[in-house]
């Protein structure tokens, strides 16, 4: 048995998602130099509204009547609900259409009831906020046709007898096809059925084939099958720029309820998130979240996104808004023996986003040593909690050095190229021990070129520091720490 689950009205109904609903509604294609309407609500359809009429004809026939314009992104985002909820009920489907998906039901159970199965999948897109309606058949063209006169559910297991009496447009014939056989009468798929197939298919050529191999459905088509997706997205066009953030934290808010219902659906935690906003000079202002414990808390997720939302500040108006949430598979992290994971991760994650906003972009993470000789340089990294949980205790080798930053400016006086009289203020006095150079040096290769000679010097009275000396003089770059507690003061 297959299953087609289709969406009537699709364009007006992508047009409409998240939107006040209203009985009398149509939908316009604002990208062409007609504004037509594309598809119109049954309540406007008793009005006299078609399709291919001009909005000011609509109008005139429909007073109250609601006019969206059509968006693309939001034909995507329901495309993508319709395949969801395939998926949650067979692993095989094709994308027939944007309005229309095919499910192979052949492995499922022999004693499964259809109409409980049609039911179950038209009260799940119901819940996301489309209206569809769900056929099923032992053929997947034939399946799509009872999916098309389904109220809401259709079985049908007689194919050839069910189609028969269905009007010849049901297949979707070509105009010059379908006017030549209306000029024979016939006006169903039972009468084409009746004529020669051999005659038809000769005076018609290949589109005849098609129809009869539709109709007959003696033949079973490959479905083309769909890979499950990996991104779960959903979108919104605002009527006019937006000015606050308001707006955009209540569509946020919804979209997060209804995409972690959805990545539940399919067993999946939500890893990565996706924000963008198109603006009205036709940039985008994008930002990607990384969950540090992946959920499907809408809550929590919600608290990162909001932290970033509160502090944004935008050259241009945002017009639309598009949010993206990355599957991922749960986290299955066996800690050894002394490990300890953070007890909170999420909550982290929300404090270093906070801080972000505060001292800005790439300013909060965890630092690293740079990948060269060159003394206390480092940058920041990511940060990681599963990095923390299993970091080691630190083994340090001779005397801790707390370096000074900056490094502070002296005069040395030298007795055979050796330190001999450190000169300055409370650093005065001669050097008792001394050991070095240690001369290192980098990037000779770019303009970035460094070189330093440090040496250990023990002053009288004073301590062990570590002096440093560059093109441009002498510095002290930092103080070890004696056991007994001496040192510089």
């Amino acid at each position: 048995m297959f299953a087609a689950i289709w969406i009537p009205n699709f364009r007006l109904q992508a047009a409409g998602r998240w939107r006040e609903k209203t009985l009398a509604s149509a939908v316009i294609d604002t990208s062409e130099s007609r504004a037509l309407i594309l598809e119109a609500s049954a309540a406007a359809k008793a009005s006299g509204v078609q399709a291919g009429i001009t909005s000011a004809q609509a109008l005139a026939r429909c007073p109250g009547l609601n006019i969206l314009p059509r968006s693309i992104a939001q034909e995507e985002a329901c495309g993508a609900v319709l395949l969801e909820t395939a998926f949650a009920f067979s692993p095989r489907v094709e994308k027939t259409a944007a309005d229309l998906a095919t499910l192979d039901l052949t492995t499922a159970l022999r004693n499964a009831c259809w109409q409980r199965l049609g039911e179950t999948i038209v009260d799940r897109l119901r819940a996301e906020a489309l209206s569809a309606v769900a056929g099923f058949a032992p053929n997947p063209d034939h399946a799509a046709l009872a999916a098309r006169c389904a109220s809401p559910v259709n079985v049908v297991y007689d194919g050839a007898a069910f189609c028969a009496g269905l009007p010849l447009a049901s297949l979707a014939p070509d105009p010059a096809t379908l006017a030549i056989l209306s000029e024979w009468g016939i006006r169903t798929i039972g009468e084409l059925l009746r004529l020669p197939k051999t005659d038809v298919i000769t005076r018609l050529g290949p589109e005849a084939t098609r129809l009869w191999r539709q109709a007959s459905g003696r033949s079973r088509r490959t479905l083309r099958l769909a890979l499950p997706r990996e991104c779960f997205v959903e979108n919104y066009a605002f009527d006019h720029p937006v000015e606050t953030t308001e707006p955009l934290l209540f569509l946020l808010r919804r979209f997060l309820d209804a995409l972690s219902k959805r990545i539940r659906d399919q067993h999946r935690v939500t890893g990565r998130m996706r924000f963008t906003l198109p603006l009205d000079d036709g940039t985008r202002h994008e930002r990607e979240f990384a969950v540090p414990a992946p959920t499907t808390d809408a809550d929590v997720l919600f608290r990162i996104i909001d932290t970033h939302v509160e502090s944004l500040r935008l050259d241009q108006q945002p017009v639309g808004l598009r949010l993206e949430l990355l599957a991922a598979a749960p986290l299955g992290r066996q800690l050894a023996l002394f490990e300890k994971g953070l007890r909170d991760p999420n909550g982290l994650g929300e404090t270093l986003a906070r801080l972000q906003a505060v001292v800005g972009k790439g300013c909060v993470g965890t630092p690293v040593h740079g990948d060269t000789h060159q003394p206390d340089t480092c940058g920041l990294t990511e940060f990681d909690d599963q990095a923390v949980a299993s970091t080691p205790a630190g083994i340090c080798f001779g005397l801790p050095l707390r370096r000074l930053r900056p490094p502070a400016q002296v005069r040395v006086r030298l007795a055979a190229n050796v330190p001999a009289w450190i000169d300055a203020l409370d650093w005065a006095g001669p050097v008792e021990r001394v050991s070095g150079p240690y001369r290192l040096s980098g990037a000779w290769w770019s303009e970035a070129t460094w070189a330093i000679e440090e040496w250990d010097a023990e002053i009288d009275g004073r301590g062990l520091v570590r002096l440093g000396r560059r093109t441009d003089g002498w510095t002290i770059e930092g103080i070890y720490n004696l056991c007994n507690g001496g040192g510089l003061r």
